[in-house]
């Protein structure tokens, strides 16, 4: 393997003293500059898996980006919704330069940590303390972390991001009944911001409020669930679209992806403070003991939407109506495979929570 090193300033947080020694601790953010290792990969090594088209059905050449296929995953390239790829040159300017989107390309949790900038070396002539709050080892692994989940292949910049999938979002100022189906990554980790520095598609938010609805649908059954919502009087909007040149997604992927996120969101909604989070906690056990992390098995999340469909408590079902009926939906997926306008009833009914 071959690798290029970039030197990039690495945020973090430091406790210290101030000179003359005094017994005030301070705390600050400063940056220290480390190399990382980012791989160079031959494109033949790499070959394009997938490509996405999108542009308007009107429009009289549609764009394309590539999908790449490396080892045991699947490859994003940074700018694709712009039809510009950044260069490798451009992106290790980006990390060198400390902007903040090349950092949060490494890893989502910069986003919390580069506010303040531009950020200064720590002063040879203060003192560091030990402190739990001290996180340049952490920062420094997490970013060494993002450098091998990227590579550079020919002329571009690739992140790692899972498998293609289509999302239904809300279109602006459309109103409620019109989606309109994206394509974008299935790493619920990978954050994007709609710029020509950020992987393609979706922003996170946008990807975990699809998948919480059980609008998330693979290659195999984008079509149906277009036919199904347009069924229960939802306007679509459908200006992509994903060439398979070599398979690499499976069927499951992206109703388990709905799984995973809504189990969370009901997670989430138990540890609440309010009269229908205590209604939740009684009434699913797995939801009052359970922790939900990125990493929860999925047939623990399977459970609870069982669960969840299967209460007969009228508070639950009232209060949590728009959860049941996508959770139905996902798990006739899960259960049957690729959803068709007569199996899916549940899937036009939810509304837009």
């Amino acid at each position: 393997m071959q690798y290029q090193l970039v030197k990039a300033p690495i945020p973090y947080r430091q406790v210290f003293k101030r000179p003359p020694s005094k017994r005030k601790l301070w705390s600050d953010w400063f940056a220290e500059e480390m190399d990382l290792a980012i791989e160079i990969v031959d494109p033949k090594d790499a070959p394009v898996a997938y490509e996405v088209r999108f542009g308007t059905g009107d429009s009289p050449r549609q764009l394309r980006y590539p999908i790449r296929s490396y080892q045991d995953g699947l490859w994003w390239p940074i700018g694709g919704d712009y039809n510009y790829i950044l260069h490798p040159e451009s992106f290790a300017t980006l990390l060198q330069d400390g902007h903040a989107e090349a950092l949060v390309l490494l890893d989502a949790s910069f986003a919390g940590c580069i506010e303040q900038r531009p950020l200064r070396p720590f002063p040879d002539e203060w003192r560091r303390v030990e402190h739990d709050w001290n996180n340049l080892g952490h920062l420094q692994a997490v970013a060494q972390r993002g450098a091998s989940t990227t590579i550079f292949c020919g002329d571009g910049t690739f992140v790692r991001g899972g498998k293609p999938v289509f999302y239904a979002l809300p279109e602006a100022h459309e109103g409620d009944k019109t989606l309109g189906i994206a394509v974008g990554l299935s790493d619920p980790k990978r954050e994007t911001d709609g710029t020509s520095r950020s992987a393609p598609g979706p922003t996170r938010s946008d990807r975990m409020s699809a998948a919480r609805r059980g609008f998330v649908f693979g290659i195999g059954e984008v079509d149906d669930a277009v036919r199904a919502l347009e069924m229960r009087g939802y306007t679509v909007i459908r200006n992509y679209g994903i060439d398979v040149l070599t398979e690499r997604h499976r069927p499951e992927t992206a109703p388990l992806m709905c799984a995973r996120e809504l189990a969370r969101h009901l997670f989430v909604e138990s540890e609440k403070n309010e009269p229908r989070s205590a209604h939740l906690r009684a009434e699913f056990t797995i939801v009052g003991l359970a922790t939900m992390t990125e990493d929860t098995d999925d047939d623990q999340c399977l459970e609870a939407l069982r669960q969840l469909c299967a209460s007969n408590d009228p508070r639950v079902a009232f209060n949590f109506r728009n959860e049941i009926r996508a959770a139905k939906s996902i798990l006739e997926r899960v259960q049957n495979g690729p959803l068709s306008p007569e199996d899916d009833a549940a899937l036009g009914d939810l509304g837009p929570g």
